[in-house]
């Protein structure tokens, strides 16, 4: 679970990104489209009878149309990166 300072710390990254693209390409709009993304997830999750409830742990399954071992081992440790 990602603490404070790990959401400081990405949120910093991605600040100096757009600031270094800025310095390349001008001053141009950057779109986040992280929190309408969570929202819509949350909302489809609650539609479904999937949304964990508060306190309670939920989980993730990885599919893919390209169902290998090796691929699925692939999603989950690009998982547990981002994690």
């Amino acid at each position: 679970k990602k603490n404070r300072n790990d959401i400081m710390r990405n949120h910093s990254v991605a600040h100096l990104l757009q600031a270094a693209l800025r310095e390349v390409l001008g001053d141009v709009p950057f779109f986040d489209s992280a929190e309408g993304t969570a929202r819509q997830l949350r909302r489809r999750l609650l539609e479904c009878g999937l949304l964990a409830s508060e306190g309670r742990q939920g989980g993730v399954t990885f599919l893919s149309s390209k169902d290998t071992p090796d691929e699925i081992e692939l999603y989950r440790r690009f998982f547990e990166i981002s994690a």
